[in-house]
């Protein structure tokens, strides 16, 4: 039988060398075998399961009986080949897609014409989905037959794009999961040791397809940075509630050690409080309409007026209550609601829903930390001398969120509220 291998595999074969190929080591690794019969015909051929093979000590071991059990053969004189790949672009697998060619990976259910559609149960409002091989179309082979231009079908997600785009490229950016630290070259010394290379260890083993690549440290000699108030800023931020004759709602972002800020204004809401006080302050009619006015589907809402923080997608920030509230103030509690929109990567302004709970394609964008969960949206603290902090974690891009405050307490036999909402104050980055 014609041989499989290339010529530099056949060298390392007739050396009795080997290799590390880090077969195992990568999510998209994948075994197939080829079953032959006795005069080397194909009979089948199959992806095998993961739970069919293990990898150990830079080995693989093959449970061949049960691969050939399960590709359905349970007797007879067969012979096995194996193929050990690693996914560039595209499965073996197929997708469902929905009417605008996104993959779609939710609930479904199967109706007796055999259309598929969303969600577990049927309704009037249910949409069709559709069956896509996760693969790529060959579009024109050369007259050599060397040669083959392949291109994708017409699937709306970026993953599915991109690696067709980098599967013919000899570079592709991408983030490692591992933390390095640098190690000196004159331990314990105190004297300033210059060399013309940096010595780097990880907190793990570097992936190997990731090694002798060019390695990129965001942020790598920044201690802390520090913003300066804007001289058009008509107020400080406040560090503590602030003890006054009235009730009066405020917040602002008090911690983003663990956030990656890539554009806006950090003091934004502190402008923000001199555009949205007024009418809106402590009157829930008022801020009703303006939640609606700001997050509704109308392509006509209005957007912001401010230049509020714009945020990376996976950051973790806190928002402190600055309160003012009476001395003899009997405790204060306070409710956090969070709310606003998502934008779908592709999707214009005007083309997205508003948001409630935030689970969208079976992701939490966004929560509460103190709620217990991050589908939680909104927070009711206990009563509380001293104030209230919550951390807020965001988990995807494309998002305008509001900020609800209310807070309650009791001052001379009377029940006082006051009540504060802030417009799409804080955005994360939009999908490049």
């Amino acid at each position: 039988m014609k041989s499989a291998l290339n010529q530099k595999d056949r060298e390392i074969l007739l050396n009795n060398t080997t290799t590390d190929l880090g077969f195992g080591t990568n999510s998209q690794d994948y075994v197939q075998a080829l079953l032959y019969d006795t005069n080397d015909n194909l009979i089948e051929t199959s992806v095998v399961e993961s739970s069919d093979y293990s990898v150990e000590d830079g080995s693989v071991k093959l449970k061949t009986g049960t691969i050939i059990r399960k590709m359905g053969f349970d007797r007879g004189r067969y012979r096995v080949k194996y193929n050990f790949f690693r996914r560039k672009a595209g499965s073996h697998e197929v997708v469902l897609v929905d009417g605008n060619n996104q993959i779609y990976d939710g609930s479904y259910h199967v109706m007796e014409n055999g259309h598929i559609m969303k969600g577990e149960e049927h309704s009037d409002g249910s949409e069709r989905l559709y069956i896509k091989e996760n693969k790529y179309l060959i579009h024109e082979i050369s007259p050599s037959r060397n040669e083959v231009r392949v291109i994708p079908q017409n699937i709306n997600n970026k993953k599915y794009i991109d690696d067709l785009f980098y599967s013919g490229k000899k570079r592709k950016r991408t983030n490692a999961d591992f933390s390095v630290k640098f190690i000196t070259a004159n331990p314990g010394g105190t004297t300033e040791v210059l060399t013309d290379s940096i010595t780097l260890e990880a907190d793990k083993d570097v992936p190997l397809d990731i090694k002798g690549g060019l390695v990129y440290i965001e942020n790598a000699l920044i201690k802390s940075k520090i913003f300066e108030v804007p001289e058009t800023s008509t107020l400080t931020q406040p560090e503590n509630e602030i003890i006054g004759d009235t009730l009066l709602a405020r917040w602002v972002v008090s911690d983003t050690s663990l956030a990656k800020i890539t554009g806006g204004n950090i003091f934004a809401v502190n402008e923000s409080w001199n555009q949205f006080s007024g009418p809106q302050q402590d009157d829930p009619t008022s801020i009703e309409e303006l939640i609606k006015s700001y997050e509704s589907d109308d392509p006509n809402n209005r957007v912001i007026p401010f230049d509020s923080p714009i945020f990376a997608g996976e950051s973790t920030i806190k928002l402190k209550s600055v309160s003012t509230k009476p001395s003899d103030a009997i405790g204060v509690q306070y409710t956090w609601t969070i709310s606003g929109r998502d934008f779908h990567q592709g999707k214009k302004r005007s083309d997205n829903v508003g948001i409630q709970n935030f689970i969208l394609d079976g992701t939490q964008d966004v929560g509460i930390e103190e709620a217990g969960g991050l589908g939680n949206v909104r927070y009711v603290s206990p009563i509380s001398t001293d104030g209230s902090e919550i951390t807020l974690k965001l988990n995807d891009r494309n998002m305008e969120l509001g900020v609800r405050l209310k807070i309650e307490t009791k001052f001379n036999n009377e029940d006082l509220v006051s009540e504060v909402y802030l417009p799409n104050i804080i955005r994360t980055a939009r999908f490049q």
